[in-house]
């Protein structure tokens, strides 16, 4: 078994709770850094400093030296054992043994760190355990990044609603800043982006492409100037963060199609209190192949498809949508928490490009009106929605 990065227990990750500490130590670090964060990256760096920090208390602790048969102890000796998951413990009494064909040996008693004590050989020559420890392949350093990588998608949630309940920290479209480095964005600023928008038919644009208008104090980190401006925006009603995750978007809200904005009329439900459990397996089957996001997501089949057949049904079809079911929703693209994420379809049959848009709290797609009218759709008619070769594609066909 290859060693620890340390000679005491791991962290405790299934109850790891983010203290005021940690919090102090991830503002200080993103304000040397003054560059926006995902969750994913904070936490990795809190748990490196977590077990930077154990491993210095370490370091000022007696050095503890592995536990061998073949060696000889005294009573204080502190020990490590590596065939015991690198458990630690101190040395007691120490007594001489009956000879094991014909060799002398001794037994230690080891008291462990958690009180219980046990009774180990020393002094023995010949002995399975007798092996050195394997050297380790990494250094302490690179032991600790990749622990720090492992642990990180546990810890990230938890972290995440720390730091929302701190008054410290801003996020946006997936990132964590300092609420002391924003820089403040004006009204007048605002407008500008707002006169963009409106001369790109509402957008999506990105805010690298707004940046160059909107004038922003000189000299200020790029990173920092594009994470306040993404603050100011997602603050002001007038702007829609709709990129899909890892990217940031912005568009108009008011030039957001209707069905965009609320539902539909033609797919608006009100919930109607009935027992699935009266349902025939007839039935069952009719809902999984009407393919309707109005099922219960728990019942909807699963899919990891490159392609999807959906057979229309006419508010889909009245809509120009398609419904967002958990087989349907890996096609498209998704959002950290944008309610709306903008994309483009491809005809896949004859290259042309038209807008879409997940619509995530009424779970569907929309902007096909149009073109299941071009291609002479109807309610029954199948849709072949698959994966574009590009990010923010998806191809239909019919």
């Amino acid at each position: 078994m290859p060693p620890r990065l340390f000679n005491v227990p791991e962290l405790d990750w299934e109850h790891f709770s983010i203290s005021p500490a940690d919090l102090e130590f991830l503002s200080a670090y993103l304000l040397e850094i003054e560059t926006p964060l995902e969750p994913e990256e904070l936490a990795a760096q809190l748990i490196r400093n977590r077990l930077r920090l154990q491993r210095e208390d370490q370091a000022r602790q007696p050095v503890r030296q592995s536990y061998l048969p073949k060696n000889n102890y005294a009573e204080g000796d502190l020990l490590v054992f590596p065939a015991e998951d690198w458990a630690a413990g101190r040395v007691g009494r120490v007594r001489p043994s009956r000879s094991v064909n014909g060799a002398d040996f001794k037994v230690i008693e080891v008291v462990f760190d958690d009180g219980q004590a046990r009774e180990y050989a020393a002094s023995l020559a010949e002995h399975a355990l007798n092996q050195e420890p394997l050297e380790q392949t990494e250094s302490p350093d690179q032991q600790l990044d990749s622990l720090a990588k492992k642990q990180a998608p546990a810890v990230a949630p938890k972290l995440v609603e720390a730091m929302r309940q701190s008054p410290d920290f801003v996020y946006i479209a997936g990132r964590w800043f300092p609420r002391a480095l924003i820089i403040d964005v004006g009204e007048g600023q605002l407008n500008v982006a707002e006169a963009l928008l409106d001369m790109a038919s509402g957008g999506p644009l990105p805010t690298k492409n707004l940046l160059g208008e909107v004038e922003l104090p000189k000299g200020v980190n790029p990173k920092l100037a594009e994470f306040s401006l993404d603050r100011a925006l997602q603050e002001d009603e007038r702007f829609d963060e709709v990129g899909p995750a890892g990217e940031v978007a912005w568009f108009l809200r008011r030039l957001e199609p209707a069905a965009v904005r609320e539902a539909s009329l033609f797919l608006r439900y009100v919930p109607i209190e009935h027992d699935r459990a009266a349902l025939t397996e007839e039935m069952l089957e009719v809902e999984r192949h009407l393919e309707d996001e109005l099922t219960p997501r728990q019942f909807q089949p699963e899919g990891d498809n490159p392609e999807v057949q959906i057979s229309l049904l006419f508010p889909h079809w009245r809509s120009g949508a398609l419904p967002l079911t958990r087989r349907v929703e890996q096609l498209f693209p998704t959002a950290y928490e944008a309610p709306r994420v903008r994309f483009d379809f491809v005809d896949a049959q004859r290259g042309e490009r038209f807008q879409g848009w997940v619509v995530r709290p009424h779970s569907y797609i929309f902007g096909l009106r149009d073109w299941y009218l071009k291609r002479g759709l109807m309610p029954g008619s199948y849709v072949h929605v698959r994966r574009g070769q590009n990010p923010g594609e998806v191809l239909v066909s019919a």
